[in-house]
């Protein structure tokens, strides 16, 4: 038996069999049964949604290392403006950026080619927060 179809309201549904079984030996004789005892549960759908962050978090920094260009990845609960600032290793800030994010995921290019080989801290401030990610810069 193969239970198949397109389920659109979730919920549980009784099943329903009847089975008719047939014996080859003489006299031939047929028996059926009902089984009613078996129910299917269809769940809410579940499936990949775009995601709308309800929060401010750093998700990503790739490569890393880099050698020309950073990606940061982020999420924003809001449209907004978020500052970028990236940081040597004496706290020096070496190049501030503002980037106007959307709601939820955002990817941000960052161009590391006048940036000597180093590690350097990318900080992603709005509204208070403050998020920091390590940057290896690697010109070899």
């Amino acid at each position: 038996m193969v239970i198949y179809g397109t389920p659109t309201t979730a919920g549980t549904y009784l099943l329903s069999f009847t089975l008719k079984t047939f014996i080859t030996l003489s006299p031939a004789s047929v028996q059926t049964d009902v089984i009613n005892y078996y129910k299917i549960v269809i769940n809410t759908p579940i499936g990949l949604n775009e995601n709308t962050s309800s929060k401010f978090e750093l998700m990503n920094l790739y490569p890393n290392p880099s050698n020309s260009t950073a990606t940061i990845r982020f999420s924003s609960p809001k449209s907004s403006v978020v500052k970028l600032s990236v940081y040597n290793t004496l706290g020096k800030a070496v190049m501030i950026k503002t980037i106007d994010s959307k709601q939820g995921e955002n990817d941000f290019n960052l161009n590391v080619k006048d940036l000597s080989s180093g590690i350097y801290i990318c900080s992603l401030e709005s509204e208070g927060k403050t998020l920091t990610k390590k940057l290896i810069v690697s010109k070899d």
